[in-house]
Order: structure tokens, then C-alpha cells, then sequence
């Protein structure tokens, strides 16, 4: 019987030619560990054959989207040097909530026996437009109390974009 290596692993196929086959099937055994191929008399057993190694790529690309909601929390901790209004060392942490919308494209292939390594590339949209108190603060702006909106300098709502172009590469591992 012929062989096909899937992930390293040299796995028996087996041929069955049936008289009513229409089509070339395929089904994976595996507690006998052994491919099962049913096919019309007529097929020639290359066709079979390129037919599982279609199954079997030794690299694919992938395509992902997803959303969700983004829950943030910030902490910034200030250490006074000189004197700047008689405010004293602090820490400012505030809390909030936004919409996460990501999308990419990654290419896999296989790495070495039972792992495969994944290159991804993508956009991730997540804006936080609003950031209040975790807990009552004196800073720069002012003196929070617990719940109230945090500000810039400027007066503005302080605001928070984790968007962008993100990158990555990782191991896919298969026990």
C-alpha cells in the first residue's frame, strides 16, 4: 500500500476501488492510524494519491476578524523631584470601556515535527473615549473624586487609542 508523511509521520493509505463510487472519498482512521481511500474502478491511483496530498498542504494562509469590548485600566504613578504647586508623589488611575474590532491575515507552514510557525499581520481598531477615576487623586488637573471623568492638561477628556498595525510570529504546537 502506498504512504503519504503527514507532519513527519509516514501514515499508510488505503486503496478501495468500489464498482457504484461516483467520487473519490477519503476518511483518516485514526485509532489505526491509516488514511482510507474509496474511488470509482475507473480512477487511476496517481489521482488518489494527488488527491490526499491536496489534503495534507504543508503551508495555508489564514484570514481573521473578531470584535469585542475592550475593558482598560490605566495607572500612571508621578514622583515629585521639586516642588510644583505643593502636589505631592501620586498616582493616577483611571478605568474604561470600548469597542475592539481586529482583523489580519497570517501565513502557516510547518516548522519542524508536530509544530508550525505562524507570521501574522493585521489591524486592531480600539479607542477608550473616555477614562474616569479608579479612586479619589489629586494631579496636575485637579482632584478627582472615585467615577469622575479624567482630563488633560489642556481640559480635554483624556482618551485612550490601542489601534493599529500589529505584527506577530508564534509556534503552533500539535501533541
Amino acid at each position: 500500500d502506498p504512504e503519504v508523511d503527514i507532519e513527519g509521520e509516514s501514515v499508510p493509505v488505503r486503496i478501495r476501488r468500489n464498482p457504484r463510487a461516483r467520487r473519490i472519498s477519503m476518511r483518516a482512521d485514526a485509532v489505526k492510524r491509516e488514511i482510507r481511500i474509496t474511488m470509482p474502478n475507473y480512477t487511476p491511483t496517481n489521482v488518489a494519491m494527488d488527491f490526499v496530498a491536496k489534503q495534507f498542504p504543508e503551508s495555508r494562509v489564514l484570514i481573521s476578524w473578531g470584535g469585542g469590548v475592550a475593558l482598560v485600566q490605566t495607572s500612571n504613578t508621578y514622583t515629585m523631584t521639586g516642588g510644583y504647586g505643593g502636589l505631592s508623589n501620586h498616582t493616577d488611575s483611571g478605568k474604561g470601556q470600548g469597542l475592539a474590532v481586529n482583523a489580519g491575515v497570517a501565513y502557516e507552514f510547518i516548522f519542524a515535527d508536530h509544530a508550525t510557525l505562524v507570521a501574522d499581520l493585521g489591524y486592531r481598531y480600539c479607542k477608550i473615549s473616555q477614562l474616569t477615576a479608579r479612586d479619589t487623586v489629586t494631579t496636575f488637573s485637579g482632584t478627582y473624586a472615585e467615577g469622575a471623568t479624567l482630563k488633560n492638561m489642556d481640559g480635554s477628556d483624556r482618551t485612550l487609542d490601542l489601534g493599529g498595525v500589529h505584527a506577530g510570529i508564534g509556534f503552533r504546537f500539535y501533541f
